[in-house]
């Protein structure tokens, strides 16, 4: 049985133009005389199909061609920061944003079509980018001697967020001709140019680069306390009375509550007095914290009861800064206003690890201390383990942060041995 053809007419009588779709094929024909619009999108088709007769109308020649050049990758990652990136909450994402549309624009062109990128564009940019030809930013380093080898994660999210910018556009309309922004899917495979065994699945020509050992380091219990122990060495300057003078850095408060909540460190630096129920209750016998949805990289509230230990360490916070009111827990040292900088938070846990002569966990810093917390409570169920830790996946939880530790693998293989 034949499929019904679709098609679709626009105009008035004695002005009109109609577009229908080839049953076997699928492609889109139009105008007079025929010819193939060269795809199979049937709203950029009735684009086109408005465009011909507004052409008539105007006493213009209707084009021959399909009615919208594709946008090129400059405009589109324009659209995306402008539109997409400020929906992102988490600092982090918007910092990412920004780095890799600079990346692809360097490395693709500013013109480039992306609906025609080829496998071996793919391919190359997962050499270079892998042996350190070029930079996070796109920018190439021909001295082979000053290139940093990057690992296969790093390259993974370059590719993964050029394929979620692709998504985007297919789904994004250009406002002055109503035409898809990216009409046609760049990532199609082509089995039939595939040499392989039968039932055999075709390779991916735009597979994504796995780490096959990623990074995941932990702080121990051990290394808590080490950081503890010298943490009140670790200073910073402020200004006083035009003066600029020392003082003891909010580090030690940010270490314990970063052990002790598991929390990632931006939810942390941001929190305010108003964040916190200090009354006790049945539920909440040491109150609770409220860590809001604008400082959650998953946009998601949560209402946690505070332990014991969590309540002393901010009791002692609210009674060296008395007068905090509604502003931060953790000001910044030059503008009270505003909260510690991630940077500032980070140097200093850098300069505690020097004096506590604690080795650097390789591709990790505060993250660490999260997967700690998450590691230490794996014997737990895993709901309420993400209820009071933030995690909306368990498999997230599971797969990356809760950790294999020594003691646990030995008491795996001697079960019942």
């Amino acid at each position: 049985m034949t499929r019904k053809a679709w098609s679709w007419s626009f105009g008035k009588r004695g002005c009109t133009c109609r577009v229908y779709e080839d049953p076997k094929s699928g492609m889109i024909y139009g105008g007079e005389p025929r010819r193939s619009l060269k795809h199979r999108d049937r709203d950029l088709a009735k684009t086109w199909c408005k465009a011909q007769v507004k052409a008539m109308l105007d006493g213009r020649k209707p084009t021959s061609d399909r009615p919208v050049a594709p946008a090129p990758l400059s405009h589109i990652t324009a659209r995306y920061l402008t539109e997409k990136t400020p929906t992102k909450l988490y600092a982090g994402a918007q910092e990412q944003d920004e780095r890799e549309a600079e990346l692809w624009v360097r490395v693709l062109g500013a013109g480039k079509d992306l609906a025609k990128l080829t496998p071996a564009e793919w391919r190359r940019f997962i050499r270079d980018r892998g042996a350190g030809a070029i930079t996070a930013r796109g920018v190439p380093v021909p001295d082979e001697t000053k290139r940093i080898p990057v690992r296969d994660g790093s390259v993974g999210e370059d590719l993964v967020w050029l394929k979620c910018l692709v998504n985007w556009a297919m789904n994004e309309r250009d406002e002055a001709t109503g035409a898809y922004l990216l009409p046609t899917y760049p990532f199609r495979g082509n089995p039939e140019a595939e040499q392989r065994q039968p039932g055999q699945k075709p390779a991916d020509p735009y597979a994504v680069p796995k780490e096959q050992n990623p990074r995941r380091p932990v702080a121990s219990p051990a290394r808590y306390e080490a950081i503890l122990a010298v943490a009140d060495q670790v200073t910073m300057e402020v200004r006083r009375d035009h003066k600029r003078l020392q003082v003891p850095s909010h580090l030690p408060a940010l270490v314990r509550l970063s052990f002790l909540t598991g929390r990632r460190l931006t939810p942390i630096l941001a929190l305010r007095y108003a964040d916190l129920s200090l009354k006790a209750t049945d539920e909440e016998p040491h109150g609770a914290i409220t860590w809001v949805s604008g400082t959650d990289k998953k946009r998601k509230a949560w209402r946690v009861p505070m332990s014991a230990a969590v309540r002393e360490v901010l009791d002692r916070v609210l009674t060296e800064r008395p007068t905090i009111g509604t502003g931060f827990l953790f000001p910044s040292p030059r503008n009270p206003a505003q909260h510690v900088s991630k940077d500032l938070a980070s140097a200093w846990l850098e300069r505690a690890e020097v004096l506590a002569k604690q080795p650097k966990q390789d591709g990790s810093l505060w993250h660490a201390y999260r997967r700690g917390w998450a590691t230490l409570r794996k014997h737990l169920p895993d709901a309420d383990v993400m209820a009071a830790g933030g995690w909306s996946d368990p498999t997230c939880l599971k797969a990356c942060y809760q950790q294999a530790d020594p003691a646990t693998v030995l008491k795996v293989v001697e079960a019942y041995g």
